[in-house]
């Protein structure tokens, strides 16, 4: 088979869609009882590592800053509230609000810009405490129930979301990342491009032969669309640096005719 310097030049998922192509005709021409040699298991096994190490190098799906922006709003919902029964004409309204406020005050104001488990703790705090039956006339004539049920809420959101990316950060430590294992994976695929090309010589019949051929255009189709993409990308370059230049020479244009212009 042609050595070539494909392997390098591919993208990860170029790479994962590569092997899966060329897996693909392996099995597809070659019964599975000729498939005993090491390579071919070795590079199922080097694309299965490097693609748990990309999944889990990604950008995870857990947005612990969205859970606590929620809550966050909850937060200042209930505390809006509260000031605004403070600051009400209505003597008893106006007490009871500044009941709540004193509360709301001794856990802090502002501690929605605390650190995420001192706000968890904090949040928790409130919600008990105001539960208190000292509290209940106050919770009745501000209507701040449905504001501390969904405080609560997102409390309890945030904290199942922080936990849930506690174990996904201790996953990541097991995972060995992509750029790690990239080597022993192309090592591997070049072990088996070596096996099929010497099982075409000795086993043309067997079904080897069409695996290497089929193995040889699967090379030169990616190695056209690498280089499709890298005329693209000089081109694109090449029109950025002319765009420049001329913006240059506009400008040099301007400003020997405001010098001109001056004389």
């Amino acid at each position: 088979m042609k050595k070539t310097a494909l392997l390098p030049r591919l993208s990860i998922n170029s790479i994962i869609g590569y092997t899966e192509e060329m897996l693909y005709y392996v099995n597809l021409y070659v019964d599975p009882s000729q498939l005993d040699s090491e390579r071919y298991p070795a590079v199922v096994e080097a694309k299965q590592r490097f693609e748990k190490g990309f999944n889990m190098s990604r950008k995870s799906n857990i947005n612990l800053k969205n859970a606590d922006a929620n809550r966050d709003r909850a937060f200042l919902h209930l505390k809006h509230l509260v000031l605004a029964g403070y600051y009400s004409a209505k003597e008893d309204i106006q007490q009871e609000g500044e009941k709540v406020k004193q509360l709301m005050e001794r856990l802090g104001f502002t501690l929605y810009r605390k650190r995420y488990t001192t706000e968890t703790a904090d949040i928790n705090k409130l919600v008990s405490q105001i539960s208190d039956e000292y509290y209940q006339q106050a919770i009745h004539l501000l209507n701040l129930q449905d504001a501390i049920d969904s405080l609560a809420k997102a409390n309890e959101e945030f904290f199942d979301c922080d936990f849930k990316a506690g174990i996904e950060r201790t996953e990541r430590k097991k995972i060995t990342p992509p750029s790690r294992v990239r080597r022993s994976f192309e090592q591997a695929i070049r072990g088996l491009w070596e096996y099929i090309d010497a099982q075409a010589i000795i086993n043309p019949q067997s079904g080897w032969l069409q695996t290497k051929k089929a193995v040889e255009l699967l090379n030169a189709k990616y190695s056209a669309e690498l280089k499709r993409h890298y005329t693209i990308i000089r081109k694109r370059k090449t029109k950025q640096e002319g765009n420049a230049d001329e913006q240059g020479q506009q400008q040099d244009g301007s400003t020997q005719l405001a010098d001109g212009a001056n004389e």
